[in-house]
């Protein structure tokens, strides 16, 4: 949830909250040494597809996207996941959308 208006008058404050909605979500396999992405890992995407369940329309949550990072470590494939939120270009501020990219550090 994203506050996206507020209204403050007589004590009492009025918050205006938007869901932000999933428009993407993108993997980038981590290389330790550098820290930086590499083009493609040694897993295929659609292993660790089948662990989410945050998709592309469906409104975003950080309990979820921690479930699906717990779902991805339970493969034993990784040695870091972590989920990156970013505010998707044809964001909003009535309809607020979100690009995400799962992060990904596979095990020797």
């Amino acid at each position: 949830m994203q506050v996206v208006d507020f209204n403050f008058e007589s004590g009492v404050v009025d918050l205006t909250v938007g869901e932000a909605t999933v428009d993407s979500v993108d993997l980038a396999f981590i290389d330790p040494k550098t820290n930086s992405p590499k083009p493609q890992g040694a897993t295929k995407p659609q292993v660790i597809m089948r662990h989410l369940t945050t998709q592309p329309g469906r409104t975003y949550s950080l309990r979820q996207a921690k479930q699906d990072i717990d779902s991805i470590y339970s493969t034993g494939l990784f040695e870091d996941v972590n989920i990156v939120p970013k505010e998707a270009e044809d964001s909003t501020e009535q309809h607020p959308k979100v690009d995400l990219t799962v992060n990904l550090v596979e095990r020797k």
